[in-house]
């Protein structure tokens, strides 16, 4: 081999490899950022199904407050829907304890 084959040989084989080594490290870098955006996605979901519950528990303990305000005190079972559904709710809130 010549030195001019040699490096005809290395600069036909450069832009291959060049684009080769292009694509592989786009098609990593692409899957790290959908897998970051994937990770994203699943904590905006557990944090809006966590306010979600919290909005519910806390309209629905309004509304329970708002029909039973002259007696609420005196009523064993009222304080005990309030007190299960409280605590219903914070479990939903805090699972991963």
């Amino acid at each position: 081999l010549t030195k001019f084959q040699l490096i005809k040989l290395i600069t036909s084989c450069a832009l291959p490899l060049a684009v080769a080594i292009f694509t592989l490290v786009t098609t990593l870098q692409n899957r790290q950022i959908a897998l970051q955006n994937r990770e994203q996605d699943l904590l905006e979901s557990e944090d809006d199904q966590r306010q979600s519950f919290f909005v519910n528990y806390i309209n629905d303990i309004s509304r329970f407050r708002d029909q039973n305000i002259e007696n609420l005190t005196n009523n064993y079972n009222k304080l005990l829907y309030i007190r299960t559904k409280t605590l219903t709710t914070l479990r939903k809130l805090d699972n991963e304890r």
